[in-house]
């Protein structure tokens, strides 16, 4: 007698979330400029060597949440900005103390076909940004003389005009 059974197993590839690599939950930047960090993500759908993984793309956004309006991200290019440069002095956050928290968030596209319907994936990541203070050039500026009273213009034109006939005499 043969105990032997065929089993055939089919598997179906499904859609897996993206991995976003950036370890940063942290960073500090200095105030007045825009840069912050670059964000780096992939696809494990992308890794399969399936004939649609070029098909398979990401696209970067910065939820609006906490400190969010802050900031934009290229879509693709996963680089993270200041939409304004902060300034240390006058501190815009949420919590007034100059760390700026911003969540950043990865879709694939989900595609069609061989994984199913389309059933987009997405993973998020929160980061603090701390703005650090910058020693500036001090700004000198001048207030204009204060008007001169009538007698202090009497005064000063009784004091040139003397010069004025000293000098003329000693000639």
């Amino acid at each position: 007698r043969d105990d032997t059974v065929s089993v055939i197993v089919n598997v179906t590839d499904v859609n897996e979330t993206p991995v976003i690599g950036t370890p940063q939950t942290a960073i500090s930047v200095a105030e007045n400029q825009t840069s912050v960090l670059t964000y780096m993500a992939t696809d494990p759908d992308n890794s399969n060597n399936e004939a649609d993984d070029s098909g398979n793309t990401l696209t970067l956004s910065v939820e609006s949440a906490d400190d969010g309006s802050f900031f934009e991200i290229g879509s693709s290019s996963g680089v993270l900005t200041f939409k304004n440069a902060p300034n240390f002095e006058d501190r815009q956050d949420a919590g007034g103390d100059g760390v700026y928290n911003v969540t950043v968030t990865v879709t694939d596209n989900g595609i069609d076909g061989a994984r199913g319907a389309s059933n987009h994936l997405s993973v998020s990541k929160s980061l603090a940004v701390t703005v650090t203070d910058v020693n500036e050039t001090p700004t000198l500026t001048t207030a204009p003389p204060p008007p001169r009273s009538t007698r202090t213009r009497r005064a000063l034109s009784r004091r040139t005009s003397r010069r004025t006939r000293t000098r003329r005499r000693g000639r």
